[in-house]
């Protein structure tokens, strides 16, 4: 595989992770149900048949936050240093998004 083959696939591969991901969030947050952390997306993930580590979860929510799809709130404990992302709510240019209203070629619905 060249070098060029190899990046479009990671391509596909994270715009296929934005869109999981945007997918999951939104669906708890319209059925009212708590929004899952970054461990949680990437537990949900993996039972899903991804490999995915929670730095990629990671930079996929910050990704998604940069495009202006979510919010999400960063806790640290402050004897270990250990970061918490939480508290994700989809916003209406995500919802837009999932909803097949406007579409992201970064993110594969």
């Amino acid at each position: 595989m060249s070098e060029i083959e190899r990046k479009a696939q990671h391509n596909r591969r994270v715009a296929t992770l934005r869109g999981q991901i945007l997918r999951m969030v939104y669906r708890c947050q319209r059925e009212a149900e708590p929004t899952p952390n970054h461990v949680e997306l990437q537990g949900a993930l993996r039972r899903m048949m991804y490999r995915v580590s929670r730095n990629e979860v990671k930079d996929v929510l910050t990704d998604l936050r940069d495009r202006g799809y979510i919010t999400f709130r960063i806790a640290e404990d402050e004897e270990t240093g250990y970061e918490l992302w939480g508290e994700l709510l989809v916003t209406p240019k995500g919802r837009d998004v999932v909803n097949g209203d406007h579409s992201d070629s970064a993110v594969q619905m």
